[in-house]
């Protein structure tokens, strides 16, 4: 599909790893040549497309790359995806806004910059009886916007260098606030009209500046400088701690009573260490399971994330997607 379309962008620091979404029978997709495209998801028959704002950036060099017998230099996508909010698709312009459109016609309701960066999903979050978006925003900062008329709701402006998807649940956002030795885990309570901060961790276990985290059954876990903790969402009270942190570029991911925390997800790996989640015991599971496939790659702030679904994570692979089932308890279990 789209054949000729397309840009094979170098270098490969630089790659396309855009996800598509899907929702209400219809893929929504983002090509290496700055289209967005929806598609019936039974049939694959396209629906409508849209350009982004670099698409016009992109057929110069793919016109220019033609023209010269080489590939193209850089795409500037990284690893932000599309959501589906009732009726009005968001994505980032992966420039440094958010864009919205029509799910149904493809039409453009608004475009926001500043609002959003390249390397982050925006989050979905409704409150008073109406829908928002926050994501990550240049110079440190993160922004709700309304979904229905890209209006911004309110600005947090000292959030530190957090670039990467953010950690919402009911009307508490977490993030390491702040940057390099001054980083600190924090958690604010959100309204549609503003924000205080309702916690932040002590100095001396210290916080991972732009780093994500997961939130679960009430309690956030999280990479610190002094190691990887469970945290009482409501109040800020560090429920377990332990001291060994495998790498900070990486995501954490919570599911059938395991913490799973991926020591590099930039690099050509996908590896876990396991610990119990359950703060009252967060012994570890396993030192590193190593999935039994082929690996790939990412490279940077193209962190690799992966759905977990029905008790299964769906990782990506060098030849394929692999399913494992973490409904079944591990030897050393």
């Amino acid at each position: 599909m789209f054949r000729g379309r397309g840009i094979h962008w170098e270098p490969a620091k630089d790659t396309f790893t855009a996800t598509p979404a899907v929702a209400d029978g219809r893929v929504f997709a983002l090509t290496t040549a700055g289209w967005i495209h929806a598609l019936d998801a039974a049939t694959g028959d396209p629906l409508w497309e849209a350009p982004l704002p670099w698409a016009e950036g992109a057929a110069r060099a793919r016109a220019e790359a033609l023209e010269r017998r080489r590939l193209a230099s850089g795409s500037g996508v990284q690893g932000g995806s599309r959501i589906v909010v009732g009726d009005t698709l968001v994505t980032p312009d992966y420039r440094d806004g958010l864009m919205a459109f029509d799910v149904a016609t493809g039409e453009v309701r608004w475009h926001r910059p500043r609002s959003g960066t390249s390397a982050a999903t925006p989050v979905a979050w409704s409150a008073g009886g109406a829908d928002f978006v926050i994501s990550p925003a240049p110079n440190g900062q993160v922004v709700c916007v309304a979904v229905a008329t890209g209006e911004e709701a309110w600005r947090i402006e000292d959030a530190g260098t957090t670039r990467y998807d953010l950690a919402v649940a009911g009307d508490t956002l977490v993030l390491h606030r702040g940057s390099g030795e001054d980083a600190r885990l924090a958690a604010y309570r959100i309204r549609p009209d503003g924000f205080e901060t309702a916690w932040e961790l002590p100095a001396d276990l210290g916080g991972i500046d732009g780093r994500p985290v997961a939130i679960h059954d009430g309690v956030v876990y999280a990479k610190l400088t002094a190691g990887t903790a469970a945290i009482a969402l409501g109040d800020g009270e560090v429920l377990a701690l332990h001291s060994r942190r495998w790498g900070s570029a990486s995501p954490l991911f919570v599911a059938e009573g395991r913490l799973l925390d991926q020591p590099d997800a930039t690099h050509s790996r996908t590896e876990f260490r396991m610990h119990e989640a359950d703060p009252a015991g967060f012994r570890v599971l396993h030192e590193l399971w190593r999935p039994p496939h082929g690996q790939t790659s990412a490279y940077y702030r193209r962190i690799m994330t992966h759905p977990i679904v029905d008790g299964r994570i769906f990782l990506r692979g060098g030849s394929g997607i692999y399913a494992y089932d973490l409904r079944q308890p591990g030897r050393d279990e």
